[in-house]
């Protein structure tokens, strides 16, 4: 066949399963597994699949998990004998009547479900340790005897799981005398089915809705029960023994879920079992979470059914318990395997069916060498046609941090099985075949600064850990909480860590605090997302005395910064309460110990009349602040006050981005003045001298300031006089090399055309100071001179 045709042929099998065709199922193998007596598993109750040939399964005997071979094939999906292999079982802690259990893609744990305690639990299989625990309602503990959870599924996608009860509980159901509200010949017995979710698959399960489902009435005559009586007291007792309960869920990736119906009878010589699965249907049907009884409460709707599936057999007992999906089989359909509770001299056996109707492909995902992806883990299945997005989250675990927080692009994806990829932090494909998706992580460059500490707070799983106190290196009164602004991540502009979801912040409820590691070269960045609340800015009640700085926004929703003793005016920028400003503080340091703080609002420089314009050791343009004498560190972040707060991170600054070539200054700045300082060396070191001098720089040149590094005069003039040559005379309180003009124009008439009138420059080095003279004395005669003083300088006045 020619390759094309070959491709085009995939292509239309691959459209023919699309979520318009039916679901069916047929029996493709039925086979004994391996003799529970001697490998153990001999009761097991549920199954699930991990990937590959490997299932996990629950014995609800022992209470042990077991790993199980299966290698089913491919080709048609049958399964024989020996392809089976059970694995040694560990003891699952605290265990008791174990009866479901779901594979966890993203933690590669499993989930079981218990019976006695009603209880939903995440377990380690290497183990057997118990983890996590979902939140199952308090009204599934409301049940009979041996009617408890008997399923559990999750979903391809590890967002959903779902669990129910075998038979009706007891505000549900009609009563029996003896054994509660169990199905009979000609009723069902109604079952909650109970569904959990949850935002990405690193988080805790919620309790997200119930649904009324009925099983099928037992069918058979009469409604069978044992009669018994006490030697003792003589008392009768009636055993009621006929039953029709769900006993596995299946969910699919287009959000179909499946139920395994099982009813025996046992009113004859041998008890009768028989087999169903169907198809639910929640169209229309009521979420009765809020019902405490149904038997009170007639109006709700329930959910409908489609029978795909059934097995009889008289004397066997067949009783299957477990269900769950297998691997995809080559004609696109996938297989679905069901397991037999050996108890009782039951069957042990294994089916494996074909589910066809619905193409399931499976993605697994590796974990980043850098970052963590928002999906991890596998296998994952998808329907044919599913978009799926992914990014790369948690700038904390990557190496290097941009500045500015520019996206990273030397990250890039791939499919491994289409040759599918893009480059980039964030990821969408559709789904169309078996997949391996992969992230390739490379080093930013030379522009990029090594991490010492970020907290994005979004793998703290909310309902397991919530208090900030117990997060590393965090104390105080707060809550981690899930953020605002969408059901799952809502955007934070201009944040240090772009590449995370923001489905969590932390809710400071009056104080937090944090402790940095620190480094001591003295060239520290932390930064953070802030949400807004507009106060007073003077307001000092809550402000610490020893707080070297501290931002707040005004009621006006201005940004200010108090560092000594004034409130500055940090951006022109006007914020609304809730609304999320990005705030840095940068350090900087001189030789002898001092240091300086530029304050950044939204990643940008704030340039102000007040504070250092060009401090020691600085690596790039904008208002400094004096911060402190006899430290260089910055070694902790307090917040106060109801706000919250995401994405902190403090890096160790390196060397800002290159100019474009050709740019021979930033904002006035001379690039070589920059480059100097960027290097990490004083201007006005020895070091940093000969370096300067060399490019025409003396120690006089300051750059946006004044006269002096660390005053905050603007650089401005101070006098004129004239002459006794009648020469004009301009005197100015510092020394900019930028400059190319004084700014003294003679017009012949006021209005008229202006003149430049040339003159010469003489520095003072020592006192920072700077002479402009007029070349020739002024005519005095006639017209008209004035002086503009113009100062190039964007950032000051």
């Amino acid at each position: 066949m020619h390759p094309n045709t070959l491709a085009i042929s995939l292509v239309v099998a691959a459209l023919a399963l699309g979520a318009d065709a039916a679901l069916s199922i047929q029996t493709v193998s039925h086979v004994s597994r391996p003799s529970g007596s001697r490998c153990g598993a001999k009761q097991i109750s549920g199954i699930t699949w991990a990937g590959g040939n490997l299932f996990y399964a629950v014995d609800d005997g022992d209470n042990k998990l077991y790993p199980i071979t299966l290698k089913i094939d491919p080709s048609d999906g049958s399964l024989a004998q020996g392809n089976i292999e059970i694995g040694t079982g560990v003891y699952v802690s605290g265990a008791n009547d174990m009866e479901g259990c779901a594979f966890d893609p993203a933690s590669g744990h499993v989930w079981i479900s218990e019976e006695p305690s009603a209880m939903v639990r995440e377990v380690n299989p290497a183990t057997g340790e118990a983890c996590r625990r979902a939140p199952v309602p308090p009204i599934m503990r409301q049940y009979y005897g041996n009617f408890s959870l008997e399923a559990l599924t999750i979903s391809g996608d590890g967002l959903t799981m779902w669990t129910c009860n075998e038979e009706a509980l007891k505000p549900d159901g009609t009563m029996l005398p003896g054994v509660g509200s169990v199905a009979t010949k000609t009723a069902g017995s109604t079952v909650r089915l109970t569904k959990f979710t949850r935002q990405s698959v690193y988080d805790g399960w919620a309790a997200d809705g119930q649904w009324a489902y009925l099983t099928e009435p037992v069918g058979t005559d009469p409604d069978w029960a044992s009669i018994s009586t006490d030697k003792t007291t003589g008392a009768v007792t009636t055993n009621y023994v006929t039953r029709s309960g769900v006993s596995g869920l299946c969910a699919l990736p287009d959000g179909t879920l499946l139920a395994l119906e099982r009813r025996c009878y046992e009113g004859g010589f041998y008890p009768d079992f028989q087999m169903r699965i169907f198809e639910i249907d929640f169209t229309g049907a009521t979420d009765i979470s809020g019902i405490a009884s149904l038997t009170n409460s007639p109006s709700y709707k329930r959910v409908g059914k489609r029978q795909l599936w059934e097995y009889h057999h008289g004397n066997a007992l067949p009783n299957y318990e477990g269900i769950c999906l297998g691997p995809s089989l080559a004609d696109g359909s996938t297989s679905l395997v069901l397991v037999g509770d050996g108890g009782s001299s039951g069957e042990e056996g294994i089916f494996t069916l074909k589910l066809s109707g619905l193409g399931i492909r499976t993605v697994n995902f590796e974990k980043p060498e850098c970052g963590v992806s928002s999906i991890a883990g596998g296998p994952y299945r998808f329907a044919v046609g599913d978009r799926v997005e992914v990014s790369l989250n948690g700038m904390d675990c990557l190496s290097v941090y941009t500045n500015n927080a520019t996206a990273v692009t030397n990250v890039s994806w791939t499919l491994a099985n289409s040759s599918r990829g893009g480059d980039g932090t964030s990821a969408s494909f559709t789904v169309s075949e078996n997949e391996n998706f992969r992230w390739v992580c490379t080093d930013v460059g030379a522009v990029s600064t090594p991490i010492d500490f970020a907290e994005s707070f979004e793998r703290h799983a909310l309902g397991a850990q919530t208090k900030v106190g117990d997060v590393a290196r965090w104390t105080g009164d707060g809550e981690i909480v899930a953020g605002t602004g969408g059901a799952s991540s809502f955007a934070l502009e201009n944040s240090p860590m772009p590449r995370d979801p923001h489905t969590k912040v932390l809710l400071v409820d009056s104080f937090v605090s944090c402790d940095f590691p620190c480094t001591t070269n003295g060239s520290d960045m932390v930064e953070m997302m802030v949400s807004v609340i507009r106060r007073q800015a003077d307001e000092a009640d809550d402000i610490p005395a020893d707080a070297l700085c501290v931002v707040r926004c005004d009621e006006n929703g201005v940004m200010r910064l108090k560092c000594g003793s004034e409130w500055v005016a940090l951006s022109d920028k006007v914020y609304d309460n809730g609304d999320w400003v990005r705030v840095s503080f940068k350090l900087a340091t001189n030789d002898e110990g001092e240091s300086f703080i530029q304050p950044r609002i939204d990643g940008e420089s704030c340039k102000t009349a007040f504070g250092v314009h060009s401090p020691y050791k600085a690596t790039s343009p904008g208002a400094w602040y004096p911060a402190m004498k006899t430290d260089n560190r910055i070694a902790g972040l307090d917040v106060r006050g109801s706000v919250s707060l995401d994405d902190v991170i403090k890096t160790v600054a390196g060397h800002e981005p290159e100019l474009p070539e050709g740019q021979s200054a930033i904002e006035g700045v001379p690039l070589e003045f920059l480059r100097i300082a960027g290097d990490g060396l004083d201007p006005q070191s020895p070091a940093a001298q000969p370096r300067l001098r060399s490019l025409g720089y003396t120690a006089g040149d300051v750059y946006f300031a004044g006269l002096d590094p660390i005053k905050d005069e603007p650089f401005n003039f101070t006098g004129m006089r004239f002459l006794d040559d009648n020469r004009i005379e301009l005197a100015f309180n510092g020394i900019d090399r930028t400059r190319s003009s004084y700014g003294v124009y003679h017009m012949e008439a006021l209005g008229g055309e202006e003149h430049s009138v040339p003159g010469s420059v003489e520095v003072d080095e020592e006192n920072y100071t700077t002479i402009w003279t007029s070349d020739d004395p002024i005519d005095t005669a006639s017209g008209f001179y004035i002086t503009r003083i113009e100062n190039q300088n964007t950032c000051a006045n």
